[in-house]
């Protein structure tokens, strides 16, 4: 056995195990010859020695499915998965290797061994550059362009076809399917946009063509004319070629193309266009300066580098680094990107380990998303757009989540859903057979719940198993480790939420005290449990776990929490039957399904509940079931109900917002400067008027605020209020723009007949707005619309320009105008109500 220069052993392969590798890749790569598939055979079995000779006989004694082989050939310019054959990984990527995934995913690169955070795994120059927007003279940096050019004009035109179906077969596509998906939707909103498309196309159109009145005319001319030289004369194109580039339609798949597939940091590159994409990377790629040094051994683990310096540029490089330790056989390598026509110099992204494939998904940055309606906020998931990011969720594949599932005694029912990928809303569940109401879907027993009552610390907490999180592994390792919500926004990213219900709600400063308060005293006390040199125990870890369980937990009562422990740490429900305190705990497979605004069809049900799910539930034991609340066709997407809540508490949880296209009851209590060209928004949405507030408006309309004495009042009947169980904020919403217990609440504290029958009695008064209440009403609205900085149509310009480049200030803008547009309508009721009370006293009076 030889070593080979990768330091591998080498080893001479059965013939059964070459013939079986040489069908494979004949059937993949049908018209290659014998030397580049050999090339490829030597990439995905770096170990194998094998010569020419012997290959060469073993493809001519290889089966050939000739149906396979005709259907493969005949695809023409359809893109094909595989490994460009020019690109030898095992001598650019030795700490890497190929593997074949099933299902769509194709081709992808896995880790050899353990590889440590901060380590190098390979640097690569881009296959195709694209310059940088600033450079001028980017002709002079397109050289798979100038080579396509050299070859159509001097050289024969059958390598010019060659080069021009390497670029196409190269570039991923999207698949029929997802393509007539957003065809039908694009149907419903493309007018919106087509217009923005044309007009970038004739700015394009125009660059290459300019007019006579514009600068660079005669420097163009000059450069086409006939009195230049043959040799820097370019040959006019067909008419077939000016269709195939610079028609409209050839723009749009070119821009789709180029976006899917380039990097910010300068163009396509080989190699790392076969690496999958996650939302949990485990690799970064980085457009490092030149002076950059690869750690040594002896400096591993450490951290990866970070962004370059303001002014220092790259080497035009992607250098790729582990983003964290990397186990071999654990999950494949993949990254997270965001794809634009904007270059810059930096890219973070990230890679896991080997064993188990990763889909690609045109989605939203950030969390799960529950809303499929179109707005534009998700409208890069149409053919058109020019600018999206691609997101990825790193997840154990659909067998290895049911079966760690099952092992946890969970019953699930396999053969009516399947989970997968979802543009736009990362995994999901679809039904794939008609489902009728009431079909239970999966049980969840109490003891696989993760809970704070049943976390073995000790058993996990070793240097080498911690990843593997004992029989929640698969669901745990399924969650996203980045989110977009405001709580990992930049102080000045914060500033664009004064005003809104969120503004006071992130509780960074807070989650902060509390990890360097109790959290980090825990973890320096006891460094055999937590390792200082893990980052699993970081802030920033600490904030993502935190973020974890804010977006995907379940709340439920903490007596079931740990009920199959036997835990001495349980509230227990008390002697007087009232109910025990609540906790968040994790569902697993609960937490994989999506959720959107009133479109939820299925719903989790509890053992000890007596709602219309429980005679499906007993059967299942004690613990949580998944059952369908109305009927479910084949194909549908199974979604669950997390309420209805408002943009602000999707942004605060979930990092992101809904704008559907709003209801014509909506629309038709908004005015058209409230609507503005912008019809999108969240049915739910709603505005928190702080109690505390309302009193003092209350005490300055009386003319009696900061007196003792009405302090001393005030304080009485805010206290019974409280006491009465009522709510100390009151909130406003699009079906209900005046809350009835804010018009009580301020009756209470003005008229002491209301307050001496609630005192006695319990009783709240009716909801009566007259003037002096409609008045009070008015100041309390003012002063809350005071606090915002932006105004109204500046939050409309935002949305309507859709800052894809800065997503906080588009969902900072949709919470503002959600909360805005409830404002308005509430004051136009309250003056109403005030314009009607005059109209009605002057007419008395004039009696």
């Amino acid at each position: 056995m030889m070593a080979s220069p990768t330091g591998l052993p080498t080893l001479s392969p059965r013939d059964d195990a070459l013939i079986t590798a040489a069908s494979d890749l004949r059937l993949v790569y049908p018209t290659l010859g014998i030397a580049k598939l050999l090339i490829q055979l030597k990439s995905l079995h770096p170990e194998w020695m094998v010569s020419e000779k012997r290959f060469r006989k073993v493809l001519q004694t290889a089966p050939i499915d000739e149906g396979s082989l005709k259907s493969q050939s005949e695809t023409g310019l359809v893109a094909v998965t595989g490994i460009d054959p020019s690109v030898d990984v095992a001598r650019l990527a030795p700490k890497v290797k190929v593997k074949m995934f099933g299902g769509e995913k194709g081709k992808g690169l896995v880790a050899k061994d353990k590889i440590l955070m901060g380590d190098v795994l390979w640097q690569e120059e881009p296959w195709i550059v694209t310059a940088d927007p600033s450079v001028l003279l980017v002709c002079t940096f397109a050289k798979i362009i100038a080579q396509w050019r050299g070859e159509r004009e001097w050289g024969g035109a059958g390598k010019a076809e060659e080069i021009e179906r390497r670029v196409w077969s190269g570039m991923a596509r999207v698949n029929a399917e997802d393509k007539e998906m957003e065809r039908r939707e694009w149907e419903l909103i493309g007018d919106l946009r087509r217009r923005e498309w044309h007009f970038v196309h004739a700015l394009l159109s125009r660059a290459f063509n300019p007019q006579p009145l514009e600068d660079n005319h005669k420097p163009f001319q000059k450069l086409v004319s006939s009195r230049q030289s043959r040799k820097t004369k370019p040959t006019s194109l067909t008419e077939v070629e000016q269709r195939r580039w610079f028609s409209f339609e050839s723009f749009l798949e070119l821009v789709g193309l180029a976006t899917l597939n380039q990097e910010d940091s300068g163009g396509l590159y080989a190699l790392h266009a076969h690496v999958n994409h996650s939302c949990e990377p485990n690799l970064m790629a980085r457009n490092l300066p030149k002076s950059f040094c690869p750690p040594s051994p002896n400096d591993l683990p450490c951290d990866p580098p970070g962004a370059n310096p303001t002014g220092v540029r790259g080497n035009g490089k992607l250098t790729f680094v582990a983003r964290r330790t990397i186990h071999p056989a654990s999950s494949s390598l993949s990254r997270f990107s965001s794809f634009s026509l904007a270059a810059s110099s930096d890219q973070s992204t990230g890679l896991p380990a080997a064993a188990s494939a990763v889909d690609v998904s045109i989605r939203r940055s950030g969390k799960p998303q529950h809303s499929r309606g179109y707005s534009p906020d998700n409208f890069h998931e149409h053919p058109q757009a020019v600018r999206f990011s691609v997101m990825a969720v790193l997840v154990p594949s659909q067998d290895a989540l049911i079966e760690e599932f099952r092992a946890a005694s969970g019953w699930i029912d396999s053969d009516s859903f399947q989970l997968r990928q979802i543009d736009g809303m990362g995994w999901g569940s679809i039904a794939s057979r008609d489902l009728s109401a009431n079909t239970p879907l999966f049980h969840v027993p109490l003891h696989h719940l993760l809970t704070p009552f049943n976390s073995d610390l000790r058993s996990l907490l070793s240097d080498t198993d911690w990843a593997s999180l004992g029989e929640s592994h698969c669901d745990v390792e399924a969650m996203p480790t980045s989110f977009n919500t405001p709580m990992f926004w930049s102080d000045e990213q914060q500033l664009e939420l004064a005003g809104t219900d969120i503004e006071n709600r992130i509780g960074r400063t807070e989650a902060e005290d509390e990890y360097y308060t109790k959290v980090l005293p825990l973890v320096q006390t006891y460094p055999h449990l937590f390792p200082a040199s893990s980052p699993n125990f970081s802030l920033q870890a600490y904030h993502v776990q935190g973020s974890r369980i804010l977006s995907r937990s379940f709340t439920i009562a903490a007596s079931r929490a740990g009920i199959s422990q036997g835990s001495k740490e349980v509230v227990k429900e008390d002697e007087t039957g009232e109910e025990d305190e609540e906790v968040a705990v994790m569902v697993p497979m609960a937490d994989m399904l999506n959720a959107a605004f009133a479109k939820d069809n299925a719903r989790l049900f509890s053992d000890d509940s007596a709602d219309e799910g429980l005679a499906i539930q007993n059967s299942k034991g004690k613990g949580y079931t998944m059952i369908t609340t109305i009927d479910i066709a084949a194909g549908e997407q199974i979604l669950n109900t997390y309420g209805s809540p408002p943009n602000s508490e999707l942004l605060r949880k979930y990092g992101h917002v809904d704008m559907p296209l709003l209801d014509s009851e909506i629309l038709s209590i908004l005015s058209p400067e409230e609507i503005g060209g912008w019809p999108y928004g969240n049915p739910g949405d709603e505005v928190q008027l702080d109690g505390q507030m309302v009193a003092n408006i209350v005490g300055v309309e009386a003319g009696r605020a900061g007196t003792s004495e009405w302090e001393s009042k005030v304080k009485i009947r805010v206290d019974s209020w409280l006491d009465d169980g009522q709510d100390d904020t009151f909130s406003l919403s699009f079906a209900e723009p005046l809350d009835p217990g804010l018009i009580s609440f301020i009756q209470i504290l003005t008229n002491d007949h209301d307050w001496h029958r609630f005192d006695k009695k319990g009783k709240l008064p009716d909801p009566l707005v007259d003037e002096d209440i409609a008045q009070i009403i008015h100041h309390v609205l003012t002063q809350r619309m005071a606090r915002y900085k932006n105004g109204y149509q500046e939050d409309l310009d935002i949305l309507l320009a859709q800052p894809q480049n800065a997503p906080y200030l588009r969902d900072s803008a949709a919470v503002r105008l959600g909360e805005k547009r409830i404002l308005h309508v509430a004051f136009r009721i309250v003056e109403a109500r005030i314009k009607k009370r005059l109209l009605k006293r002057k007419a008395s009076e004039d009696d």
